[in-house]
């Protein structure tokens, strides 16, 4: 799958949608990293490095070749600063898909995680997916905004499920059905 969408941000600096690949894998783990350092609204908490992570990211690209998921990086200046994604939950069947979406610091609030909605929803209506999922923060109110922009509905809490800066927070879950 090669492709590439260009997109210029709210304050004008142009940057690439591309698809997930080992070539910019490292740099993808380098964005992860930062994000954990920067403690913000994700749900893994560890530093990884391209050894202990290069065999599970090779097992997504052959789902992605397989139709079982999609991945998309942000490019700018050879940075990664976006990825998101849409996965098939085990156990659910085909149709129904996980989504997950981040944006680097600097470039939030720009109009890129919309596009990057923008470009999943798009992708998970070509592969026939009936019921898109994501878990969420309560905290995170602009994620909250995004989704619901996108037609996402909460349909249910769990109660302190997620730990953040010291603090227990209900995880939100919401929902959308593709027609």
């Amino acid at each position: 799958m090669n492709f590439s969408i260009k997109f210029q941000t709210k304050k004008d600096q142009m940057v690439e949608i591309i698809p997930a690949s080992l070539e910019y894998f490292p740099k993808f783990l380098d964005f992860m990293n930062e994000l954990v350092r920067e403690d913000t609204f994700i749900y893994r908490i560890d530093i990884r490095t391209v050894e202990g992570e290069k065999e599970k990211f090779e097992q997504k690209l052959q789902d992605m070749k397989d139709g079982k998921s999609f991945y998309i990086w942000t490019l700018f200046e050879e940075k990664i600063i976006g990825a998101s994604s849409i996965v098939a939950r085990k156990g659910r069947g085909t149709h129904v898909w996980e989504l997950g979406i981040m944006v680097d610091k600097n470039f939030r609030g720009e109009g890129l995680g919309y596009k990057l909605m923008e470009v999943v929803m798009d992708k998970a209506k070509e592969l026939g997916v009936k019921i898109v999922v994501l878990e969420r923060f309560p905290e995170n109110k602009i994620a909250g905004k995004l989704y619901e922009k996108f037609g996402f509905q909460e349909c249910g809490r769990i109660p302190k499920a997620l730990y953040r800066k010291n603090k227990y927070s209900d995880e939100i879950i919401m929902y959308k059905e593709i027609v």
